[in-house]
């Protein structure tokens, strides 16, 4: 019984040893930044980079005067709607220029710039640009794609679907 007890306490040892790095790796953090997330973190967080970027976009068949979705996000619209785009940026300075493209297939159809206004004190900023259907009978039926550009660097995209009238 003590020879196993024995092996089985060397096998967990050599486990343990084994795995004891699993967690965070040396690329993941730098060491002033692990001791200080180990310390409680607040300043840690404070003192990393803020990287300003496009947090996320919905479509909507209109948007608020704080450009919020109106009536909720959609990925169906009806041949005759307009195509609103209610964009949400973090750490982006005020006056960087946003781009949505709306997309079929590879080819572009209409494009919309804006430029991002002052961020509250989060770093959150919120902008919105909408397309109008490009003719007189309205948009083709058919998937679309809205692609949305941060100072002509790619940052998210999402399908939408035009439905033929009833």
């Amino acid at each position: 019984m003590t020879i196993r007890h024995t092996v089985l306490a060397t096998l967990a040892l050599a486990a343990v040893t084994a795995c004891g790095r699993k967690g965070a790796r040396s690329a993941d953090f730098d060491s002033a930044t692990a001791a200080a997330l180990a310390a409680g973190g607040g300043a840690a967080m404070a003192n990393l980079p803020k990287v300003g970027h496009v947090m996320s976009f919905e479509l909507a068949h209109g948007v608020d005067s704080t450009h919020m979705p109106y009536g909720g996000a959609t990925q169906t619209f009806e041949s005759s709607d307009s195509v609103f785009v209610s964009i949400r940026t973090i750490f982006v300075p005020a006056g960087a220029n946003l781009t949505v493209q709306v997309m079929s297939g590879k080819q572009v159809l209409d494009s919309a710039r804006t430029t991002s206004t002052a961020a509250d004190t989060s770093g959150v900023a919120r902008m919105s640009v909408s397309f109008a259907p490009p003719t007189a009978k309205g948009w083709t039926a058919g998937a679309y794609e809205a692609q949305v550009y941060l100072d002509g660097k790619f940052q998210v995209s999402r399908p939408f679907e035009i439905r033929k009238p009833n």
